[in-house]
């Protein structure tokens, strides 16, 4: 498939469930975390849900559809970290464990969520479904992104990569500083190392990148409902 064949428009009503349903896969099925440590479909629904409730309404997160189809085929959810989403759900053991990772990575960089309203994107999930890989979707999500959170004043992006191929996307398109890092092998939690098996990818990063470096599409046409 080309660039063509897809379109791309901030999240919306007809492709919530569609969103959801595509995190949901993606996240048990290729994230090192979830996946080593066989997060369930149900451990993950009500956080997904969540999440995206509360994303949907700063219009941040963006989308792919497949024009043949009609059908989400990637989704990109980002919140204003001015506003950022606080999970409630902390009862799984397995939820437990992530966030606990996730927010070590903030250890001693707190104050960078100390910002104004609409100047800082928070990158929350990636997901593009597996017949759709290499197509460029991720580039375009995050050129969609970047371009449509500087048209309503952000500046910045804060994110944590969890796997090597996030990151060296990063590396390769975004000039991302790397502000924290943990060896999944090293992260200790209540006197034990969850991750001290997980071969497949080495460590968790805590990213920093401005959206001023980022390319702009090409055409300022934007599907916004």
């Amino acid at each position: 498939m080309k660039d063509s064949d897809y379109r791309f428009c901030l999240l919306n009503d007809d492709y919530f469930m569609q969103a959801k349903s595509c995190l949901i896969k993606v996240f048990i099925k290729n994230e090192p975390m979830g996946k080593h440590l066989k997060l369930s479909e149900h451990e993950l629904t009500e956080f997904v849900e969540g999440l995206l409730i509360h994303a949907f309404p700063q219009k941040l997160s963006w989308i792919a559809i497949d024009k043949s189809t009609e059908k989400l085929v990637a989704v990109r959810v980002l919140t204003d970290a001015f506003n950022d989403y606080s999970p409630s759900i902390r009862s799984s053991e397995n939820f437990k464990i992530i966030f606990n990772f996730l927010e070590s990575l903030y250890i001693n960089h707190e104050h960078i969520l100390q910002v104004k309203k609409a100047t800082l994107l928070h990158t929350w999930m990636t997901a593009v479904k597996e017949e759709h890989h290499q197509k460029g979707l991720l580039k375009a999500l995050f050129k969609h992104g970047a371009h449509w959170a500087k048209k309503q004043g952000f500046q910045h992006c804060i994110g944590e990569a969890t796997n090597i191929h996030n990151l060296n996307f990063l590396k390769k398109y975004t000039q991302f500083s790397e502000l924290n890092s943990i060896e999944y092998k090293k992260f200790a939690y209540n006197n034990s190392y969850p991750f001290q098996n997980l071969e497949e990818h080495f460590e968790g990063a805590l990213y920093y990148y401005p959206l001023e470096y980022f390319p702009e599409v090409e055409k300022d046409i934007f599907a916004i409902n």
